[in-house]
């Protein structure tokens, strides 16, 4: 073969292995090509937001279904990953919410692209502080007229609690404490205000985990009670009671022998007279002191009840106060008829171990308008005795009496007018004495003790009698009239006070209210 042939054949040849390795390369390019439209994505965009109600939601975007995604979670930068959900076949945006976290926790979570079970890309770190959630079921509970207590559910990751109250739902709130319990007493509030409570979760290692606060909680202090006074003049009832602090209004309630109380006046006044009244009929008023918060109407506990007979007293005409001690006994009914038939009352300190023999009598004579007054439980001197036997001699007439008439007695009279220091701080009512002795226990004579008393009253006068002896009866049945013949007005010894402006105070004595 000559040179030439030989020389083209090379030149063919080598032309023939350029082909070939331009083709190789080619190839290699295409199939590199296509693996690269299957390989990773170039980033993957992580992003993370956290709500205390559902938890950390993390989302992402796959640019294919065919793509593979694992989810992970790591409680240090540096520490190790777990994985928390696996994610094929999905395309667009992918979200996944991590409800397994806890509050003053710090999370770093990030997305891994795998192919053939090899880690092809990963995102960028994402790091979620997890803060506290604000504590839930809030309550309060009105533990007496200075003290609230507030309770609340414990939140996970929180070791302490700070508690926050304000006088208005939306106004601004101030600390009161910060405690590691999940009750706290507030002892500095005051009757008829309204209170709004918050709590705030913390953790003290980490500050910026502190939670939002609460939902505001209510206490509704109610108004503290008024005391009711009043007096019956003129055929009308004249009411009149304290201010209480708090009280927008006052609820006036009345009611009458066999009827339950009953609204008659809502007023914003500190004085009230009721004009629907008739002559010779007992009423009792209580009152109720009421503010409005949030629509609700918050009310006092009620007043003391205020006895009163209506009827037609001058006020200006001369008054007397017939008494008896140590009853009930046998002749406390004709009494009562006597008193009654001329539109006369008295009052009657009983003696605890006869009244109770004597219920009836009681309501009787409270009924009719007459006075229940306590003169102990077994008649000692109560000068002897100590701050406690003071105290059990009157309960023990108290039960008794509010058993028969549905409340307790207001005044009191020491037996044999006896009394010190001791019983005087001890006794919780006015004492209440005589200026006309008429000594019916010693003389036990009729004619002497309607002589006493004719020759001696005047206005103001206070007269001891008792009704356990029938000469004190017959006297009674006698004086009676003559009294009212020479134009005094038989009343109650708290009649007598309200008339001539007494405000009879506890452990005071009084001898005639002129």
């Amino acid at each position: 073969m000559n040179n030439a042939i030989k020389s083209t054949i090379s030149r063919r040849i080598l032309i023939l292995s350029c082909s070939l390795i331009v083709a190789l390369l080619f190839s290699l390019f295409t199939c590199t090509q296509a693996f690269a439209d299957t390989a990773a994505d170039e980033s993957i965009s992580l992003s993370a937001t956290y709500k205390a109600k559902t938890g950390v939601t993390l989302s992402f975007t796959s640019t294919s279904a065919d793509n593979q995604y694992s989810i992970k979670r790591a409680t240090s930068l540096s520490g190790s990953y777990t994985e928390l959900d696996n994610v094929t076949s999905q395309s667009g945006t992918i979200s996944y919410t991590d409800t397994d976290v806890t509050g003053a926790h710090i999370y770093y979570y990030r997305v891994d692209q795998i192919i053939d079970d090899a880690i092809a890309v990963s995102s960028d770190v994402v790091t979620v502080k997890v803060t506290l959630s604000a504590p839930a079921k809030v309550k309060t509970t009105i533990k007496s007229s200075k003290k609230v207590k507030i309770t609340w559910s414990k939140v996970t990751g929180a070791n302490k609690y700070v508690i926050y109250r304000s006088t208005k739902k939306s106004g601004s709130y101030i600390k009161l404490k910060a405690t590691k319990k999940t009750s706290y007493t507030d002892k500095t509030t005051t009757s008829g205000k309204a209170y709004y409570y918050k709590i705030m979760a913390k953790n003290t290692s980490a500050s910026w985990a502190a939670s939002n606060y609460s939902k505001a909680a209510a206490a509704y202090q109610k108004p503290a009670a008024t005391t009711i006074s009043g007096s019956s003049k003129n055929s009308k009832v004249y009411l009149t009671w304290n201010k209480v602090s708090g009280a927008k209004k006052y609820f006036i309630y009345r009611k009458t022998a066999g009827k339950k109380y009953k609204l008659i006046k809502k007023t914003k006044k500190l004085s009230y007279t009721d004009k629907k009244t008739d002559v010779g009929k007992i009423y009792k008023y209580k009152i109720i002191a009421v503010y409005t918060k949030d629509g609700k109407k918050i009310k006092s506990n009620p007043s003391n009840i205020l006895k009163l007979r209506c009827n037609n007293v001058d006020p200006n005409g001369k008054m007397i106060a017939l008494t008896f001690d140590d009853g009930p006994g046998p002749y406390t009914n004709a009494i009562l008829n006597c008193l009654k038939k001329y539109d006369a009352r008295a009052t009657f300190f009983v003696v605890g171990s006869n009244a109770k023999n004597y219920k009836s009598i009681l309501k009787k004579a409270d009924s009719l308008g007459c006075e229940i007054g306590n003169h102990t439980y077994s008649h000692p001197y109560l000068s002897k005795l100590s701050a406690s036997g003071v105290r059990s001699q009157m309960s023990k007439t108290d039960k008794i009496v509010k058993s028969a008439t549905g409340h307790k007695t207001t005044l009191m009279r020491t037996p044999y007018g006896a009394f010190n220091s001791t019983v005087k701080s001890s006794v919780g009512k006015p004492i209440i004495l005589w200026s006309i002795d008429t000594l019916d226990w010693k003389t036990r004579n009729t004619t002497k003790t309607v002589n006493c008393v004719m020759s001696n009253a005047k206005d103001g006068d206070i007269v001891l009698m008792h009704d356990i002896h029938e000469p004190t009866k017959n006297a009674v049945l006698k004086m009676v009239p003559r009294l009212v013949k020479k134009g005094y007005q038989l009343v109650t010894v708290s009649e007598l006070a309200q008339y001539r402006g007494y405000k009879l105070k506890n452990g005071n004595v009084y001898h005639s209210l002129r």
